[in-house]
């Protein structure tokens, strides 16, 4: 598992917006300990291997020892593409639950802008971020109406042991619909 530190704020619901072009990483993004220390509020970008609650103390990765009053942590998403064989940045899918997969998934975009076809988008539990992902159909329907002076072929699907979500690109948020949809079976 990769791990990754941020020393950034990244806002999410730009997420969708980096993901059609619409907004850069610098609009999206704020150096948030310059914030913070305004505050005095000391901003740490590390891993924590240890809390010891009792005493009040950390210990970071690079084994130094933090004491604290208060303590705030923020660990972001833990998107675990290895659960589904082939999903993720590194296999063939596209993610926009950090900044650097949007800015993927926007090169990828203008590639299918090129040879517009049909977009699926999903959200696999305990493996990648489900609320960016119904944002993200939004933003694709909008931005390829505009571009392409027609609504892109979107549908977007969440599936977990209990329900199935299919939403197409005209559709309300308030108004998704459960059910199965059909699915293409070889031969």
């Amino acid at each position: 598992m990769k791990e990754i530190i941020f020393s950034l704020y990244h806002q999410i619901p730009g997420l969708p917006w980096a993901g059609v072009g619409w907004r850069d990483r610098q609009a999206i993004t704020i150096p948030i300990e310059q914030y913070l220390k305004k505050k005095k509020i000391n901003f740490i970008a590390q891993r924590v291997d240890t809390i010891d609650a009792t005493n009040s103390k950390l210990e970071l990765a690079s084994g130094e020892t933090v004491t604290y009053d208060y303590l705030v942590i923020t660990t972001g998403p833990r998107l675990a593409f290895e659960e589904v064989e082939g999903s993720g940045p590194e296999g063939y899918t596209q993610s926009i639950c950090v900044t650097d997969h949007a800015e993927s998934a926007w090169a990828q975009y203008q590639k299918l802008l090129e040879k517009p076809g049909p977009i699926v988008i999903g959200a696999m539990p305990f493996a990648s971020c489900f609320g960016v992902s119904v944002l993200m159909i939004k933003q694709l329907s909008a931005d390829g109406a505009e571009r392409l002076e027609t609504t892109p072929d979107a549908s977007y699907v969440f599936k977990d042991d209990d329900v199935m979500l299919v939403m197409g690109p005209n559709e309300k948020l308030g108004h998704l619909r459960t059910g199965t949809p059909k699915v293409p079976t070889a031969g």
